[in-house]
């Protein structure tokens, strides 16, 4: 139910899930196994997800892009969302 691909850091206190990923480094993909939040439902899902973007102030040009969803896309891979360069 984890839509976004929210991963679980120290700051996380829910469940999580352990799983293979890739991550880039110096814009070269790496095999890792990385620790992601799981939720109960979709809903949990979408409703952290929104939470996650309003209390991290990095995200602020993203959501501020309105309804251009390039812009907002753009935004979140300028923030450091994701770190695929074609994200």
């Amino acid at each position: 139910n984890n839509l976004f691909g929210i991963k679980a850091d120290g700051r996380w206190e829910g469940r999580r899930v352990g799983l293979n990923t890739l991550e880039y480094e110096g814009g070269l993909p790496a095999p890792v196994r990385a620790q992601f939040r799981a939720y109960d439902s979709l809903a949990d899902g979408v409703a952290d997800y929104v939470r996650f973007l309003k209390d991290n102030p990095r995200y602020r040009a993203a959501l501020e892009a309105g309804g251009d969803a390039g812009a907002y896309a753009g935004e979140l891979q300028a923030a450091g969302y994701a770190t695929d360069p074609r994200y």
